[in-house]
């Protein structure tokens, strides 16, 4: 039932224990719990608030941010402008009512986004795996007023603005273009300039890899 709290830019807050709770107010920060039933929460532009324990929920609030949660039934959640909330766990919730957000769920769980259609903010909502068009752990944004899925986009939104791209073997982010392993190499790199941003690019492609051996 630890808590773990930072305030300052590019912070990081991590708590491993049942029921302990990781919050961050700073732009760029981390927030990251591994114990069942876990909160991560970030206020900051362009945070991480991740967990991996059932039932735990990641909820960022700041522009840019990513809130994501591997366990079942743990739900993600982002406000702000431009975020992205990830799940992968089964019966899982991915909440992205923020314009220009992006999020994906997996099997059993539901994605919803936001629409401005002109007059008023509306909810769009889909199902993976039950919704035609939406496979489960798929990047989904909405285009025209519908929830659509990239199966390209691996991550939308790395801490500083940049969207990772698998295009034709290759992994693309800004200017960057590598292969699997030039990847993996420049991302793992421990004297990266962006280590947060560079730990969510490399894991993205390792989540990618695995995906691609096993299908």
């Amino acid at each position: 039932w630890a808590a773990a709290t930072t305030t300052g830019d590019r912070a990081a807050a991590t708590t491993t224990g049942y029921g302990a709770a990781a919050t961050t107010t700073g732009n760029r920060a981390a927030a990251t719990t591994s114990g069942y039933g876990a909160a991560a929460t970030t206020t900051g532009d362009r945070a991480a608030a991740t967990t991996t324990g059932y039932g735990a929920a990641a909820t960022t609030t700041g522009y840019g941010a990513a809130a994501t949660t591997t366990g079942d039934r743990a739900a993600a959640s982002t406000t702000g402008y431009g975020a992205a909330a990830s799940t992968t766990g089964y019966g899982a919730a991915a909440l992205a009512p923020g314009i220009d957000s992006w999020a994906r769920s997996g099997s059993g769980g539901v994605i919803c986004l936001g629409h401005y259609d002109g007059t008023r903010l509306r909810i769009l909502v889909a199902y993976p795996d039950e919704t035609d068009g939406i496979p489960a752990n798929i990047w989904c944004t909405v285009v025209a007023g519908e929830i659509v899925a990239d199966p390209d986009i691996l991550l939308p939104q790395d801490g500083r603005g940049y969207t990772l791209r698998h295009d034709n073997g290759r992994y693309k982010a800004g200017c960057r273009d590598f292969d699997a392993a030039e990847a993996v190499a420049h991302w793992s790199n421990p004297a990266h300039q962006a280590p947060m941003s560079a730990a969510r690019l490399l894991a993205a492609v390792q989540e990618h890899i695995a995906r691609t051996v096993t299908a």
